[in-house]
């Protein structure tokens, strides 16, 4: 294994401290504050600019808050994945997921996933254990 590789560590909660972490670190955390609707958008326009499509993007940041964090029921739920460089978390990835009805399922969850950077194997897998 790569030393690079080796040392990623993937956290599923805040409770490390950071003085802890190493270099390239990953940890997933859920969304509960409206300060992250700004890292959610952040993702969701890298992945448009990627794949050439910006102007297919209407939802701003302030949507997100509104949709997602300033009401008592939310249109989504969301967790991030966050990478440690630099003294400081920076958004990497993201799982969004909000309820739909089937006409033949009933209640169901969609999931959308978007991913950066080198880790992003790590990352899904991190995000679909949250």
């Amino acid at each position: 294994m790569r030393d690079d590789v080796a040392r990623i560590r993937l956290h599923l909660s805040d409770d490390i401290p950071e003085k802890e972490m190493l270099p390239g670190s990953v940890r997933i955390r859920r969304c509960d504050n409206e300060a992250d609707a700004d890292a959610i958008h952040f993702l969701i326009t890298e992945l448009a600019i990627f794949e050439r499509n910006l102007e297919a993007v209407k939802t701003s940041a302030d949507d997100l808050r509104r949709d997602g964090f300033r009401t008592d029921n939310p249109l989504f739920f969301a967790a991030l994945a966050e990478e440690f460089n630099d003294s400081s978390w920076k958004a990497v990835g993201l799982l969004l997921c909000y309820f739909k009805y089937s006409t033949w399922e009933g209640k169901c969850v969609h999931m959308e996933d978007r991913k950066l950077g080198r880790a992003t194997s790590r990352i899904k897998q991190g995000l679909m254990d949250v």
